[in-house]
């Protein structure tokens, strides 16, 4: 029988959408988690652990799913914010 994987029962949500973002969501998949990605402004983050996004600082509270407003509808959410730096590194 095969692993499942140590995110077994894991449910993530993904807002990647370029660079960087069209790989972390992989990561969680190929350890057993469930990824929901999402290109557009959803509501999922009540029935999720964890949010990945990758767009530019600020962006993702001003579409209101900044780690505040994720917060105050699932108290335990982990937010995992990663993009590349003007200079190309990550940051």
């Amino acid at each position: 029988m095969a692993n499942p994987g140590v995110l077994a029962g894991c449910r993530v949500l993904d807002f990647g959408w370029a660079r960087v973002g069209a790989i972390t969501g992989m990561a969680p998949t190929d350890m057993g988690a469930e990824v929901i990605k999402v290109a557009t402004r959803q509501r999922l983050a009540a029935r999720c652990d964890e949010v990945i996004e990758d767009f530019s600082p600020g962006v993702m509270a001003w579409l209101g799913l900044g780690y505040d407003a994720l917060r105050a509808v699932k108290p335990d959410i982990i937010m995992a914010s990663i993009s590349a730096g003007l200079d190309g590194s990550l940051g």
